[in-house]
C-alpha cells in the first residue's frame, strides 16, 4: 500500500472528500472488480473513480457524483486500486467486509446518478414531442373547418 496523494475534486463525494489522502495498491486489470475505486491518469491529472463496467480488457469508471462516465481505459492507464482513504472524518479501509458491501451501495448510486438525468431527458423529450404533435394536429383540424 502506498500513498498516492490528496483528493482535490468533488466527483467522488460523499466517500472521498477534498483533502482526503488516498492509498493504493498496484494491481492488474484482470483482478479489478466492478464497484472498486481506481486511480488513473487523464489529461495531466490523477483521477479516482469507481469502476462501473468491465469488458474485453477495458474498464469504464465514473465519479459517484458525476453525471457521465469516463473514457474506456486499458491496463497501462491505471495506477492501482484505492484501498484506504483517510481524512478529517476518519478513515475507511476498503479491504474490509463492511466496505465491500458499501461499494455496491455506492455503485448503485453512481450508476443511477448517471442514468437518471438521461432518463428524465428522454421522458421530457417524448412529452415535448408529443405536445408538438398535438399542436400540429389541432392546427390541421382548425384549418379543415
Amino acid at each position: 500500500m502506498k500513498f498516492i496523494g490528496k483528493s482535490s475534486g468533488k466527483s467522488m463525494l460523499p466517500i472521498i472528500n477534498p483533502g482526503d489522502k488516498l492509498f493504493i495498491e498496484e494491481t492488474n486489470i484482470k483482478s479489478l472488480k466492478i464497484g472498486e475505486i481506481i486511480v488513473f491518469y487523464d489529461k495531466g491529472k490523477l483521477i479516482s473513480h469507481r469502476i462501473i463496467k468491465k469488458r474485453n480488457g477495458r474498464i469504464i469508471a465514473k465519479g459517484d457524483n458525476s453525471p457521465f462516465p469516463d473514457k474506456k481505459m486499458i491496463s497501462n492507464e491505471i495506477f492501482g486500486r484505492v484501498v484506504k482513504i483517510t481524512g478529517k472524518k476518519g478513515y475507511i479501509d476498503l479491504r474490509t467486509q463492511k466496505a465491500n458491501l458499501l461499494k455496491y451501495v455506492f455503485l448503485f448510486y453512481s450508476v443511477i446518478s448517471g442514468y437518471l438525468p438521461l432518463l428524465v431527458y428522454k421522458i421530457l423529450t417524448k412529452i415535448l414531442r408529443g405536445r408538438k404533435f398535438m399542436v400540429e394536429v389541432m392546427k390541421e383540424r382548425s384549418n379543415d373547418n
